[in-house]
Order: structure tokens, then C-alpha cells, then sequence
């Protein structure tokens, strides 16, 4: 057995205003995580034990936090969450 992942933009589910109707559709389709985006927040959120995991922004971040990305690391021992805030000595570097 593996880990189920939904991954969405969001939009679609209007998460800028609340996070019900994607946690809604994750459920019905049995995620152990939701990935979204959209909002520019990071999040890591826990709810009925279903993550919901928006890496934030590597541009521009709505929460006027540093820009930020995820990474999920799945293996037998669980999922572990991690967000990664870009600091201004990295700002220069190109992926």
C-alpha cells in the first residue's frame, strides 16, 4: 500500500475563501494528502487526518511570509511535511 495524492491548482475549488470543498473532494476520493496551490500560503494542515499541503510561492507570497516551496517526504513511517522558505542568499540561484 502507498500513499494516495490528490494534487490541484485550487481555483476550482475556491480555496481563497475556505478549505471545505477541497477537503470534501480529497475525502470522497480516499487522499491521505491534498496538494493545492492558488492562495500563495503555505500551509500544513491536519484535518480528520487528511493533510492539506499548499507549498506557498516561490515568487510572491500572499502571507507576507518569505517565498516558499514544499516537500513531502512518503515512506513507510508516514508522510512528513516540509515547507522551505527561500532566504535573500538564495534569491540569486536558478533552478
Amino acid at each position: 500500500g502507498g500513499h494516495q495524492l490528490f494534487l490541484t491548482h485550487g481555483d476550482q475549488y475556491r480555496v481563497k475563501w475556505d478549505l471545505l470543498r477541497l477537503f470534501l473532494e480529497g475525502q470522497d476520493r480516499k487522499a491521505a494528502v491534498i496538494i493545492f496551490g492558488h492562495t500563495h500560503q503555505p500551509l500544513i494542515h491536519y484535518e480528520q487526518g487528511i493533510l492539506l499541503f499548499n507549498p506557498g510561492s516561490l515568487y510572491r507570497n500572499n502571507a507576507g511570509e518569505a517565498p516558499s516551496c514544499g516537500w513531502l517526504t512518503l515512506g513507510p513511517d508516514g508522510i512528513k511535511p516540509e515547507l522551505k522558505f527561500i532566504t535573500e542568499k538564495a534569491k540569486g540561484i536558478v533552478f
